[in-house]
């Protein structure tokens, strides 16, 4: 199981790793609570807990696009 630690909503890992994986490929990142009306979104350091490195990296980069976007260009 999986809790996020800002709400405590539980999931099983493998709905969470899924549910953030096809949320970060549609660019819809930062990633939410799965749990309906729940505006909780992961940190990073739990996406990085759970996601598989390449997702992460993925993550990583387009989080790093937004806080800092003269740096990507």
């Amino acid at each position: 199981m999986f809790t996020v630690s800002s709400c405590c909503h539980k999931f099983c890992r493998s709905c969470v790793v899924r549910h953030a994986e096809v949320k970060i490929k549609a660019s819809q990142d930062p990633v939410l609570c799965p749990e309906p009306n729940c505006a909780t979104t992961f940190t990073v350091e739990e996406c990085e807990q759970f996601l598989p490195s390449k997702t992460f990296d993925l993550l990583s980069k387009r989080l790093m696009e937004t806080f800092f976007p003269l740096l990507s260009g």
